[in-house]
C-alpha cells in the first residue's frame, strides 16, 4: 500500500473513531440526564408524601377528645358491619355495571376521617407515608391506600386492615423498601391522633391472583385471636368494641402490600403484624433508627473523603514531579 492510501486510511479510520466517540459520549450524557431526571423526580415525590403525611400527623394531633372518641366509634361501627356487608370477599377496585369503582359509591367510607385514614410510619426503613381511602391508580400515585372492603386501621381487637403502595416508582420511595423488612420489626400507625404499634409476624410473596386468599387468611387469624382472648374476659362479645391503648397489645392486624420484584411486578409482597404496646415492647417510633441508610450516608462520606484526598494526592505528586524536571533540565 502507497503512503497516500495509508494516510487516507487512517484519516478514515480516525473519523470513525471520532464519530464512535461523539456518540458514545451523548449516549452517556442522555443517559446520565434521564438518570439524574429520574433520581430528582422521586426524591421530590417523595419529600410531597413526606410532607402529606406531617400535615394529616399536625391536623389530627389538635383534634379534641370528644372529637378523637366520635371518630374511633364511628369507625368501630363500620369496621363491625363489614362481614355482614361483604362476607369474606374484598371487592376492592370492583366496579358496578356502570363501570364505577364500587369503593366511590360508598360515601360513608370516603367521608371517613377526612383527606386521609391515618399515616404509615415504618422508621426502620424511613417509611413515612399517608394512607388514602381506596387504592384506586389516582390514589396510589401519591402515597399509601387503605384496601376497600377491610378494616379502618383504627387498633380495634379482632380486625385487619391492608395498606397498599407502589414499589420503584417516580411516585417516591414508598413501598420500594419494604423488602428489607424481618420479622420482629416495628411499625406504627398514626390514626387520629393516636400511635399504635404493630409487630412484623409474617412475611410473604404470592401470585397477584393469591393475594385475597392470603389477605383472608389474615382476617381470619385476628378473629381466632380475638375468640381466644375472650374466653379469658367475662363478657366476650364486648371484645370487638375495643380499642387497646397505645401502651397495650392486641389482636388488630395490618398488612402491607406491594408489587416485586421491583420493575419486575409479578408477585406481591405481604407483610403483616400484630399490635404490641409502645413504649413496650416496641420503642417510641422517633428512637428507632433506620441503620442501612445510616451506615449507606457514612460510606459514601468515606468514598468523597477518599477520592478527594486521592485527587490532591495526585495534584501535589504531579507538581512534584514537575518541580524535579525542571530542576534536572536547568541541571
Amino acid at each position: 500500500m502507497s503512503t497516500a492510501r495509508r494516510k487516507a486510511y487512517r484519516t478514515a479510520e480516525d473519523r470513525i473513531l471520532l464519530a464512535v466517540t461523539v456518540i458514545a459520549w451523548l449516549l452517556y450524557l442522555l443517559s446520565s440526564l434521564l438518570l439524574s431526571w429520574s433520581v430528582y423526580h422521586i426524591l421530590a415525590n417523595d419529600h410531597m408524601v413526606r410532607q402529606s403525611a406531617k400535615d394529616a400527623v399536625h391536623e389530627t394531633s389538635g383534634w379534641s377528645t370528644v372529637q378523637r372518641t366520635e371518630m374511633f366509634q364511628t369507625a368501630i361501627e363500620y369496621n363491625n358491619r363489614l362481614e355482614q356487608r361483604f362476607g369474606s370477599s374484598i371487592p376492592a377496585d370492583m366496579r358496578n355495571e356502570e363501570g364505577q369503582p364500587l369503593e366511590l359509591l360508598d360515601s360513608e367510607y370516603i367521608n371517613m376521617g377526612g383527606n386521609t385514614i391515618a399515616t404509615l410510619n415504618i422508621p426502620g426503613i424511613s417509611v413515612t407515608v399517608p394512607i388514602y381511602h381506596t387504592t384506586l391508580d389516582t390514589v396510589l400515585d401519591k402515597g399509601a391506600g387503605h384496601m376497600y372492603g377491610t378494616a379502618l386501621p383504627v387498633g380495634q381487637e379482632g380486625t385487619s386492615s391492608v395498606i397498599a403502595a407502589h414499589s420503584g416508582g417516580v411516585q417516591g420511595l414508598l413501598f420500594s423498601r419494604l423488602v428489607e423488612l424481618r420479622q420482629g420489626a416495628y411499625f406504627y400507625v398514626n390514626v387520629y391522633g393516636t400511635t399504635h404499634a404493630y409487630q412484623v409476624d409474617a412475611i410473604t410473596t404470592v401470585l397477584p391472583d393469591q393475594v385475597e386468599q392470603a389477605l383472608q387468611e389474615e382476617i381470619a387469624k385476628a378473629r381466632t385471636a380475638t375468640s381466644a382472648t375472650a374466653k379469658k374476659t367475662d363478657d366476650p362479645s364486648d371484645m370487638r368494641t375495643q380499642i387497646p391503648a397505645p401502651d397495650k397489645s392486641g389482636t388488630a392486624r395490618v398488612s402491607m402490600v406491594t408489587c416485586t420484584p421491583i420493575g419486575v411486578n409479578t408477585h406481591r409482597l405481604i407483610i403483616s403484624g400484630h399490635r404490641v404496646g409502645t413504649p413496650s415492647p416496641a420503642p417510641a417510633a422517633d428512637s428507632v433508627k433506620d441503620t442501612r441508610l445510616q451506615a449507606l450516608i457514612w460510606a459514601l462520606v468515606v468514598l468523597v473523603i477518599a477520592i478527594t484526598a486521592a485527587v490532591i494526592f495526585h495534584i501535589i505528586r504531579k507538581h512534584s514531579n514537575i518541580k524535579t524536571a525542571k530542576g534536572r533540565h536547568h541541571a
